[in-house]
């Protein structure tokens, strides 16, 4: 068994409930719940997430990919847009079995297991699912910087030729532009002992991999603000005047295809 799967902590910490979690994972969900910057961290990125959604639902969309889905705890696609089709996606078997526990017999909605690098595969079954040439919305919070330039590049241009037109990407990023925090130093040495080293980026690097999605809207997501070891985070509504010239840590990305 793995020392630390990200997918079970970051399901606890939505949840506040480590009961699916080994001994070695109970004492890091521990630790980062008493940062409570972190916490608010992923909180407000779970956040952005289902405002993407509705945005996506307003729009008309009601097929839904989610690549890289973890455990779908309160507020996941099936139950924010519950006459969707969706097609949750990960790359752990652990986590796929105890997501179909949880999702149970909806003929709407399923859960399978892929490598997102092996998106062939991958395109077979939401071929099977959505029927080909779908309008779709690709949900892919918290997941990109874990990925490098190449694989992402290759990853947006297939979903782009698989999706049908008047579909939809959110996505979020890192941003290289602003301050970090020796807190998330920390943490992104943790992720790198996974295999899930941290990638910052910034707005035209992301345009570029992007491409051909047109953007449609950007999202300030959180802001990271010098503060003692963990930072403080805050969101838009919350800055001083002093600090809205901080750029913010985690941007998130509407994008569609014309």
């Amino acid at each position: 068994m793995p020392i630390y799967r990200p997918g079970y902590v970051m399901a606890a910490i939505y949840e506040d409930d480590d009961s699916i979690l080994h001994p070695v994972e109970k004492l890091i969900y521990r630790f980062l719940s008493k940062l409570t910057a972190y916490k608010r961290g992923c909180r407000e990125r779970w956040l952005a997430g289902q405002r993407f959604i509705l945005q996506m639902a307003k729009k008309g969309v009601r097929n839904f990919l989610v690549p890289g889905a973890g455990i779908p705890t309160a507020g996941h696609v099936h139950q924010l847009v519950p006459e969707a089709r969706v097609l949750y996606l990960d790359k752990e078997e652990s986590i796929v079995k105890l997501a179909n526990e949880v999702i149970k017999d909806k003929p709407n909605v399923r859960y399978v297991q892929g490598d997102l690098r092996e998106w062939s595969e991958i395109e077979k079954l939401c071929d099977e699912f959505f029927g080909p040439s779908p309008r779709v919305g690709i949900v892919f919070i918290g997941a990109s910087y874990f990925f490098r330039d190449e694989d992402l590049r290759q990853l947006f241009g297939a979903w782009y030729n698989w999706a049908g037109s008047g579909s939809m990407l959110a996505i979020d990023i890192l941003n290289s532009e602003a301050p970090i925090t020796p807190a998330q130093r920390l943490f992104g040495f943790i992720y790198a002992l996974t295999g899930n080293a941290y990638v910052f980026r910034d707005d035209a690097q992301i345009r570029s991999l992007l491409s051909p999605w047109k953007v449609d809207s950007i999202e300030p997501i959180l802001y990271n603000l010098p503060h003692g070891f963990t930072g403080k985070f805050k969101v838009a509504a919350e800055l001083t005047e002093d600090e809205r010239n901080i750029p913010p840590v985690d941007v998130g990305y509407l994008a569609y295809k014309p």
